[in-house]
């Protein structure tokens, strides 16, 4: 599937940005701009927000377009679609940040700090592959326990760092 531009900016300048977030998009607007806003609303870091489109209705896809309009924001389509892997992957390609971070369009960061910890956590140990989030419910703030993939004895650690050999997809670095 060929990408296509289709609202903001057409590319990031190469080295401008620590960060890019991919953020797919499938019709559901509303919760795609709410994680477009969260992730425009991170402070403390250099970054670029990409939304790959997968085939979302066209008044969804201008609707993403005016939300990206004008904005340190890209929108693409793949016109289809062609799964998580392939559309983040392809968001990816378009990055230039150092950073390349996924976040769902139902997800939205914690604080307006998240990224730049997760940068900085990245940057501080070489060895570090890759950085996943904590996933909590939005209207309780709880750990949302349908997206822990680790042993339920790391519960208790859920708000600290652990080396994991698996990460959720929801949100990760």
């Amino acid at each position: 599937m060929a990408v296509r531009h289709v609202g903001g900016a057409q590319e990031p300048r190469a080295g401008e940005y620590d960060a890019d977030v991919v953020i797919l998009a499938l019709d559901r607007a509303a919760e795609t701009e709410q994680a477009i806003e969260s992730a425009l609303a991170q402070r403390g870091v250099r970054r670029h927000v990409i939304v790959v489109d997968q085939g979302s209705r066209p008044d969804n896809l201008a609707r993403l377009a005016r939300a990206v309009a004008g904005r340190d924001a890209t929108l693409v389509t793949l016109g289809g679609n062609a799964g998580v892997a392939v559309g983040r992957n392809r968001g990816a390609a378009l990055g230039r940040g150092r950073v390349i971070v996924g976040l769902d369009n139902d997800a939205a960061f914690d604080t307006p700090h998240t990224l730049a910890a997760a940068v900085a956590a990245l940057d501080r140990d070489p060895a570090l592959g890759a950085v996943g989030f904590r996933i909590l419910v939005d209207q309780t703030g709880t750990d949302d326990l349908l997206s822990w993939v680790y042993p339920k004895s790391l519960l208790a650690r859920a708000g600290e760092a652990f080396e994991a050999t698996t990460f959720v997809g929801a949100g990760h670095a």
